[in-house]
């Protein structure tokens, strides 16, 4: 099979609908504990300064480039071979990794269950070329 647009396309979907889910669950998969609260101190900052706004989400510009494809910083890159899912916001790797002053409350972690079900989409497309395949030979 020389083109996997098609599969990697709908595992491009089942990855952003996971990524509105790590925002709304404040956690990056369902075998994660959900983020760390926020430091009392930063916690009435955030209040005073942007009010409403949940953890990891400040102006939104991260939130919107991990969910969103096509938005500055977001990383969306399909192609015949390979899939490319992510994002460049500079500080995303603070809030992945850590620091020395905020702990880590990580955005981008894949679960055993969506590692699965990619696996699952892969093998049900080339089933379905190969069994093409030979019903085109077979004719």
């Amino acid at each position: 099979v020389d083109d996997l647009s098609k599969p990697f396309k709908m595992m491009a979907e089942d990855y952003y609908i996971h990524m509105h889910n790590v925002f709304k669950q404040e956690r990056p998969n369902a075998e994660s504990p959900r983020w760390q609260a926020l430091s009392p101190a930063y916690a009435a900052w955030k209040a005073k300064h942007y009010p409403g706004r949940k953890i990891v989400t400040r102006t939104g510009y991260l939130r919107a480039a991990a969910t969103t494809p096509g938005v500055s910083g977001n990383v969306t890159n399909v192609g015949k071979t390979e899939l490319s899912l992510g994002i460049t916001v500079p500080y995303a790797i603070h809030h992945q990794k850590g620091t020395l002053r905020m702990p880590a409350r990580k955005i981008i972690e894949l679960s055993q269950e969506m590692k699965l079900r990619w696996i699952q989409i892969l093998h049900k497309y080339l089933y379905e070329q190969r069994r093409e395949a030979l019903e085109r030979n077979s004719l």
